[in-house]
C-alpha cells in the first residue's frame, strides 16, 4: 500500500485501451470515464496522453525520458540498435 492508503492496480492492455477509446472515440469526459472504470482520473489523463503521442505501442512499453536527450526510452534504444 502507498503512503497515501491507495493500493495500486494493474490493467491489461485491452482494458487501457477500452478506456483510452471511449475518451477519444466516444468523447467522453475523462472524469466520467474514470468513474465508470473505477480508475483513478490521473491513470486515465496519463492512458489518453501516452495513446495520442505514441499510439498503442505507448501501453506495450514503460517510457522513460533518456536523461539529458529528451526522448523516450525506447526509441533511444531502437535507434542506437538500427
Amino acid at each position: 500500500m502507498s503512503e497515501t492508503g491507495k493500493k495500486y492496480k494493474k490493467h491489461d492492455y485491452s482494458k487501457r485501451l477500452q478506456i483510452v477509446a471511449k475518451v477519444l472515440e466516444d468523447h467522453l469526459p475523462v472524469s466520467t470515464v474514470a468513474r465508470l472504470f473505477e480508475v483513478d482520473f490521473m491513470q486515465v489523463k496519463y492512458w489518453v496522453a501516452m495513446y495520442s503521442r505514441y499510439g498503442e505501442e505507448g501501453f506495450r512499453f514503460h517510457i522513460r525520458t533518456v536523461l539529458g536527450l529528451g526522448i523516450p526510452y525506447f526509441k533511444a534504444v531502437a535507434n542506437k540498435v538500427n
